[in-house]
């Protein structure tokens, strides 16, 4: 459920869309190690061959662009940015122009440069990184970021911007800052980050957003915490579970069919995995304490150090790709990956009454392992009962259109919602619509809504008796403009929605006839 936002969080998600989707489970199947890691490892002799740290990868035009720390001498040479590439994400050759970004002797990232984020854009090649000045023993104090109109693989051109900085003392984020993803949405962008106030036990996952295509950035507050360590900003993922109450090591963020997904290396000092989290609106996030950690180091043998940092994640051909370093060593980086596993997403469903009787209607866009939906009905202070099933399509990416019909109702309102069950037993109810049942038992023509209208309005009407239903427009000299139904229908109640789209300006009578009946009332069509 989506909670209240402040007005920065308001203005930064305005293009979100919402669907009723319901989750059966994890949208992913289970994470396996890529046989052959490291797909990136340091190359002996190299500006690279003490270690290599901190992967980012994209996916452009079907080819697979991954950056990463690297040092010929740890911790005693400072760090810079490489870039690696592929064409299936399995196989990555090293850039020649290797490394793409490094410390240049001035300004915030005078001594090394870390922590690339890669992002393209409108053409434009974007490294969102952490800049230090002096030391290498932690993430540097602030993010700036560089940019290239040719290539990946350079020349880059640093932009010199101070774009997100460290907070004041005493602040959550005090000590160091270093961006994790970036994401497009909508016109806006999104950076989550980590940051801390001491190094290494402290780090915890922040936003920030951006209206003006990265220009300028604004950290995430929560306008009800107005105290340190949370009076400038607050983070949106903080380490309080028994699997990550040490650190917060990176994450990336996806927005998929199955809403917004975390993935996020959590360190709890022994161990530290890659674990999971969702979100409603971007902002509020809940962790998966039913599955987490989700992939852990003792499933990769190659893990020298029992660490897992930096997941950068990518779904391509149906596939999570899963992108993580060892730690600052010279293993490099590793692959793990996972089916895309798409949930049963249900994106309509309306209910409609003729008085005597209640359609409800639905449509999937995906399913996965949908047994079914059970109908379930609630009428006044009563409890919801089940009332009915409807037989699911199993797994499908193909859109399905699903119907049942609620008979010999009694007036009144009532409220509906669907419970869909999987194979495995597991189930998710979608929202709750309501449906007014009227007692039909006069012939009724009301008058349409809204009124005047431009250019749509609804006519609705009930008959007692079957028969035909003849309902006919005209104009104000009698002219019969439109012949909006003519058919048998059952004794009931009914709505018809008339465009108005090629009328001009003018009043308009609209006439209802049933056997003997006949009511005509006035309609004003004002543009």
């Amino acid at each position: 459920m989506k909670r209240f936002l402040n007005p920065f969080c308001i203005l930064a998600l305005l293009t979100i869309i919402c669907t009723n989707s319901m989750y059966a489970q994890l949208p992913f199947g289970p994470f396996s190690v890529y046989s052959s890691n490291p797909v990136v490892s340091a190359t002996p002799g190299s500006w690279d061959q003490s270690a290599i740290w901190w992967a980012n990868v994209i996916v452009v035009n079907d080819t697979f662009y991954l950056t990463y720390d690297g040092t010929n001498n740890f911790p005693t040479t400072p760090a810079s940015i490489g870039l690696a590439v592929s064409s299936d994400g399995f196989t990555f050759s090293k850039s020649l122009s290797n490394p793409i970004l490094s410390g240049d002797g001035s300004g915030f990232d005078a001594y090394s440069a870390d922590g690339g984020v890669i992002f393209f854009d409108n053409s434009v090649w974007y490294i969102y990184y952490s800049g230090k000045s002096v030391t290498i023993s932690q993430p540097g104090n602030v993010i700036g970021r560089a940019t290239s109109n040719i290539s990946p693989h350079g020349p880059w051109t640093r932009n010199n911007d101070t774009l997100l900085t460290v907070g004041s003392a005493g602040e959550w984020d005090s000590r160091f800052i270093s961006p994790s993803c970036i994401i497009k949405n909508g016109t806006n962008l999104f950076m989550h980050y980590i940051a801390g106030s001491s190094w290494p036990g402290s780090a915890q996952i922040g936003l920030a957003t951006s209206v003006d295509n990265g220009t300028t950035w604004q950290k995430y507050d929560n306008p009800a915490t107005t105290s340190h360590p949370y009076a400038e900003s607050d983070p949106v993922l903080k380490p309080d579970k028994p699997y990550d109450n040490y650190s917060l090591w990176g994450c990336t963020v996806l927005r998929t069919s199955a809403g917004w997904q975390m993935f996020y290396a959590g360190d709890k000092v022994t161990v530290s995995a890659i674990c999971y989290a969702t979100s409603a609106d971007g902002i509020y996030w809940v962790k998966d304490d039913a599955n987490n950690p989700i992939f852990s180091p003792s499933q990769d043998p190659l893990n020298p150090h029992n660490i897992f940092e930096q997941p950068s994640i990518i779904i391509y051909n149906n596939k999570y790709f899963m992108y993580y370093d060892y730690g600052v060593s010279p293993t490099g980086i590793g692959l793990a990956m996972a089916d895309y596993v798409i949930p049963v997403e249900l994106i309509s469903f309306t209910a409609t009454s003729n008085g005597k009787e209640v359609t409800l209607n639905w449509t999937t866009t995906t399913e996965l392992n949908n047994k079914g939906f059970e109908v379930q009905r609630k009428f006044g202070s009563n409890n919801f009962v089940t009332i009915g099933s409807v037989t699911g399509h199993g797994t499908t990416t193909s859109p399905n259109q699903y119907s049942f019909v609620d008979k010999l109702l009694d007036a009144g309102k009532y409220f509906y919602r669907l419970k869909q069950i999987d194979f495995n037993g597991t189930f998710e109810y979608s929202n709750v619509i309501e449906a007014d049942v009227r007692s039909v038992d006069k012939f009724t023509l009301e008058q349409n809504y809204p009124n005047p209208f431009n250019p749509s309005t609804k006519i609705s009407w009930q008959s007692p008796v079957s028969g035909r239903q003849v309902l006919k427009v005209f104009d104000v000299l009698g002219n019969e403009i439109a012949t909006l139904v003519n058919e048998e229908k059952e004794a009931g109640y009914y709505s018809f929605d008339f465009d108005a789209s090629e009328l001009p300006s003018g009043v308009y009578f609209y006439q209802l006839s049933v056997g003997s009946f006949v009511e005509t009332k006035k309609m004003i069509l004002l543009r």
